[in-house]
């Protein structure tokens, strides 16, 4: 059952499922490389009056969306504003990115995040490259924050973190992957019309946010 707080009935909603064709995907990961996997959608329809499985109640709006590999995310909107949340063993950059494409978001930053991670990889730019610190205890999130760009025609992100481990210390920094553990709830803030670039900039050697590209990147 998923409500919004106006809404007092239970929305009929589409379980989405992808498959392997479709758009490519890219995501950052250590040295300014990226990986790439491959999303489609082909919709499932369980009986919803929306032909694209959504529900809408006044401003606000209700889906399971896939991630990469299929698996449901539960997102609302309200205007600008999405509510996200993943759930246990989603990639996070994948997820992020494949809720991109599908909601064409090309200029976005993550409000915040909080949650788990199972696993994940921080890095530390020395000013030449990213050195890595790779996490396999699961983490609580206590802080997520980034932006969503274009680079290349598909989505760009940018996403710093801070997660606490069962010490209680804190560990920080450059996200260059993630992998949710029990889930994670986030809050994405789009700016419609506009489009963020992420090109190179060679004197630092690093992708870099652009808020008025000259081209459609």
């Amino acid at each position: 059952m998923y409500k919004t707080a106006s809404s007092t009935t239970t929305p009929t909603v589409t379980l989405i499922a992808s498959h392997p064709a479709g758009a490519t995907i890219r995501s950052s990961n250590p040295f300014g490389a990226e990986t790439k996997s491959s999303t489609g959608i082909s919709r499932a329809a369980f009986a919803s009056p929306d032909p694209i499985g959504r529900h809408r109640h006044g401003r606000d709006e209700i889906s399971i969306e896939p991630d990469a590999v299929g698996n449901p995310m539960q997102t609302v909107r309200e205007g600008s504003r999405w509510m996200l949340r993943l759930d246990d063993g989603q990639d996070l950059f994948e997820t992020l990115s494949t809720f991109a494409v599908r909601e064409n978001v090309r200029a976005a930053t993550v409000v915040f995040g909080i949650g788990m991670f199972r696993q994940a990889t921080f890095g530390y730019w020395d000013g030449s490259q990213y050195q890595p610190h790779e996490i396999t205890v699961p983490h609580e999130v206590v802080s997520l924050h980034g932006t969503i760009a274009r680079q290349d025609r598909v989505p760009s992100l940018h996403l710093h973190a801070a997660a606490a481990g069962p010490d209680h210390r804190i560990i920080g920094g450059h996200l260059l992957r993630a992998t949710v553990g029990m889930l994670q709830e986030i809050l994405v803030e789009s700016f419609p019309g506009r489009t963020f670039g992420r090109p190179m900039v060679e004197s630092f050697g690093l992708k870099m946010l652009d808020l008025e590209p000259p081209t459609d990147p």
